[in-house]
């Protein structure tokens, strides 16, 4: 092994190891610029641009709405988020939530910015008001179906906001969870591969 290959430095056209050469060092180096690095991915984006987060949680999930037949009705492809939804799980299902009832539910397939995100239902849909750029559930359109599921007496405390539950594999049952609990035995729903 030489003296070049232990340290790496290598000699020079001018008999010097590269180094510590005068000459070497007063000519010009080219510039080293880093490769260019990919955006990392957030579950806050500011923009269209910015990579969001894939969904990796393990639950579904319910979010409040006034009337489901926008929804329903047009077999629409994106709901309106409310933020990241940090527990719901790939293939989950999105349920809508109707005062003390679930009444819709459709497969989501990820999150989506979205430019435009206009009201479908409630007081700013019949102004045309919408609720500015940001997320939106990228939903399988395909998976639309009506339910029905009375919340009993956890409808008061779920009027607003997500709320996070998982489905029996036969799609007859729910059962409500807080984001910190561990999903329980039992036979759960699991989505085919999205």
């Amino acid at each position: 092994m030489t003296d070049d290959e232990v340290t790496g430095a290598g000699t020079c056209e001018h008999g010097e190891i590269r180094a510590v050469c005068l000459d070497c060092l007063h000519e010009p180096q080219p510039v080293r610029r880093p490769p260019p690095t990919q955006p990392k991915a957030t579950t806050r984006p500011n923009s269209p641009d910015a990579p969001i987060e894939p969904l990796k949680g393990t639950k579904d999930v319910s979010v409040p709405v006034y009337d489901p037949q926008p929804y329903l009705g047009a077999w629409t492809d994106w709901l309106l988020a409310q933020g990241y939804p940090h527990d719901l799980r790939a293939g989950g299902w999105v349920y809508l939530r109707l005062d003390d009832r679930l009444v819709g539910r459709v497969r989501a397939r990820g999150m989506v910015w979205r430019d435009h995100r206009p009201w479908r239902t409630g007081d700013g849909s019949e102004q045309g008001d919408e609720a500015g750029p940001g997320l939106a559930f990228d939903v399988d359109p395909t998976t639309w179906e009506e339910v029905e599921f009375e919340l009993g007496e956890l409808a008061d405390r779920q009027r607003q906001g997500y709320r996070y539950l998982i489905t029996s594999s036969d799609g007859r049952t729910v059962q409500h969870l807080m984001t910190s609990d561990p999903i329980p035995d039992g036979d759960w729903d699991k989505p085919d591969e999205q």
